[in-house]
Order: C-alpha cells, then structure tokens, then sequence
C-alpha cells in the first residue's frame, strides 16, 4: 500500500463475516487493515543490531586471541626455558611481548571509546596541543620514525590522548592498507588547523570511500593483520567530532589522504593559556 505521502507501507489485512444459520454471509464482509511498517523496521533494526553485536564479538575474539596467544607463548617460553636463550634473544621475545600487549591494549581503547560514544558520553579534554611535538612521541612508540613529516609550529585546541588514539589509527591504517610510502603534513589555515596522513596507495571505489568511516566497515581484508575490529576509522570520527573537529578521506590522483580538521591556536593565544594555567595553579590553596 502507498499512502498520501506516496510512502509504501506494509499492511496485514483482516477479513470478518457473521455467521448465519445458511453459513456466512458474504454480503456483508469486514475488512480491516493493520499498518505493520514500524514493525516491520523496528525487527529489521533490531535484526541488524544483532547482526552487528555478533560481528563485533567474532572480530573481537579472533583479534585478540591472535596477539594474546604470541603473548602467552613467548611468556611461557622465557619462564620454561630461560637458560635456553641468549640475552639477544630474550631482549627480541620481550619486545614482541611488549609490541603485541600494546596492539590488544589498542583494540580495547577502541573498544572503550566505541561502547562510550553509543550513549553519547564520551568525555574530551582540550588544552593546547603542539602537533609535532605529539606526532613525534606517537611515530618513536610506533616504530615509525623514519615517516616524513611537516607540522611546522601548529598547534591544535583537542584532548591530547584522543588526538593520539586518531592519528595512531590512521598511521596504523596506512602502514598496513596503504602504499609503501607514507608522509604527515599539517598545516593552519585560517582558525583550522588540518593535520593529513597520506600515502601513496591505490584510491578506494566510491561506495567504500562513502562508507569507509562505518562501523566493521574494511576496505581491504588483509590477511595475517591483527589490532584492527573494523573500528579505527569509525572511532576516529566520533573523536574529531567530539573535539569540535571532522575527519575525511580523499584521493588527489597521487596519494590517498585522511584529513583531521580541528581547531588551531595562535601562538600568542597558547602563551595566553599556558599563563592563565600557571596563574590559576598559583593561586590554588
């Protein structure tokens, strides 16, 4: 059925005729129509929410068992056998242990910030952030500091930590999805400062680039890659918004880009903060 509107709606029509001692009669039948779209939506909703609880808990599960068995092993190997390996040897299982423990604390940040922003409640704490300062602490945890980069001397109104949690996703997004070549710029433009991850990967079609920022949505399936519940960018999102930001993917022919847009401070407007923090702090009994 179609209404007013033009609008199809799903009906479930009833039929009713009294009964007479020759049998029903026919002449006088009612009809009764019963609008089921709204249930009809609210079960295919609910249908999809199950569907992607379900998702969730299959990529959560195999994405954490997968560093925590390497975490477990290389554990039990060092307790078992410890007179077995050379101080070399023992410096490189630490080291892993160390790398895939930091790739589970990862996915349960993610996790934390998804499971907060589906009630509206996830918490930003802004204060002046110097991007390139911030940028080069995340690149030597990462391993990554031979990546080039171009800050220059902006500086961003965000919540330093979940600055870090976007720019680790996209860097983490990059080295495993892009090209081989990656770069981060930032630049002020105006009062918006906009901090780039590029590389010189292949440009995704444009239904993925459409949807790459939904939940469990993934734009390749590599396999062997661990640390990732189809979240990263879908969290990074929520984050950038939450700071009075935005985040985008665009491909210019030669680089794939995602762009965080946040606010920018001007130099003197950051000494300003920083002396109101010093005043404020001398004044606290």
């Amino acid at each position: 059925m179609v209404n007013k509107l033009g609008e199809a709606r799903a009906l479930i029509l009833h039929t009713a005729r009294r009964r007479t001692e020759k049998g029903f009669d026919d002449e006088h039948v009612v009809l009764t129509a019963v609008d089921v779209e709204d249930r009809r939506e609210a079960e295919t909703e609910l249908q999809r929410q199950v569907s992607r609880r379900e998702q969730l808990i299959a990529s959560v599960s195999h994405e954490l068992r997968t560093p925590m068995a390497s975490v477990i092993g290389f554990a039990e190997e060092l307790i078992n056998r410890p007179d077995d390996f050379g101080e070399l040897e023992k410096q490189e299982l630490l080291e892993m242990i160390r790398s895939q423990s930091v790739d589970v604390a990862n996915i349960l940040d993610d996790l934390l910030v998804k499971a907060r922003a589906d009630f509206n409640d996830v918490a930003v704490m802004c204060a002046n952030v110097p991007v390139g300062e911030l940028i080069d602490r995340l690149l030597e945890e990462l391993g990554m500091q031979d990546i080039e980069c171009s800050t220059g001397a902006v500086q961003v109104w965000a919540d330093r930590t979940r600055l870090r949690q976007i720019l680790r996703n996209l860097l983490t997004n990059a080295s495993r999805y892009g090209g081989d070549e990656i770069r981060i710029v930032a630049e002020r433009r105006g009062a918006t400062a906009y901090v780039s991850v590029r590389d010189n990967g292949e440009p995704l079609d444009l239904e993925t680039s459409r949807n790459i920022f939904e939940a469990f949505e993934r734009a390749h399936n590599a396999a062997g890659v661990t640390a990732s519940v189809g979240l990263g960018l879908t969290i990074s999102r929520q984050l950038a918004q939450a700071m009075d930001g935005e985040i985008w993917y665009a491909h210019d022919g030669h680089e794939a880009a995602f762009t965080v847009a946040l606010p920018a401070i001007e130099p003197a407007a950051a000494l300003a903060h920083r002396h109101d923090d010093v005043a404020a702090a001398t004044e606290a009994p």
